[in-house]
């Protein structure tokens, strides 16, 4: 039969959904406007009305659950308080938090400063100190060679045999010859 489907459909349907069955409903209504002689303008209004009375009880039964109770509103609002609370003051010590952050930062470049400074002074004068070696470097081997000639020298004197105080009255009569 025509429409048994539909009539099932529409007793599993609850209440507030029933108002979406009306495309089918409004295809069941034509095919018996088709097929019968009798007038369905009566049925089309009832159904009509029915999905009208579900609808509108649809729309008051949403309004209604968005309503909610005095005690209800009030602990809901006490909840977000609370959790608007706990942001700030989070909020404030992120801010300190922050603050402080840039304090030690500002100290750390002010010490980075200082010691980029010092390692300039440091390069400056290790500079300086590889070049005075570098010199010592370059005249050590003179220094070393005059020292090798005056070790030769004292060498030499400490070779040569020494006239003794006793040899000195035999070197005055030789140089009166």
């Amino acid at each position: 039969m025509l429409g048994e489907g539909l009539i099932e459909k529409i007793i599993r349907t609850p209440f507030d959904s029933v108002a979406s069955l009306q495309e089918e409903v409004k295809k069941i209504i034509h095919a018996i406007r088709q097929t019968t002689i009798v007038d369905v303008m009566p049925l089309q209004d009832r159904v009509w009305k029915f999905m009208e009375n579900a609808s509108q009880y649809s729309s008051i039964r949403s309004a209604f659950k968005q309503r909610i109770s005095l005690e209800v509103k009030n602990q809901r609002r006490a909840d977000v308080e609370r959790r608007y609370t706990l942001e700030l003051k989070s909020e404030a010590i992120k801010a300190r938090d922050s603050s402080i952050a840039e304090a030690e930062l500002s100290k750390v470049l002010s010490r980075e400063t200082e010691l980029r400074k010092e390692l300039e002074l440091l390069v400056t004068q290790r500079g300086k100190l590889e070049n005075s070696i570098s010199l010592h470097e370059e005249k050590l081997p003179q220094l070393q060679a005059a020292v090798s000639r005056i070790k030769e020298e004292i060498s030499k004197i400490e070779a040569t045999p020494t006239l003794e105080t006793s040899d000195m009255p035999n070197f005055k009569s030789y140089e009166s010859y």
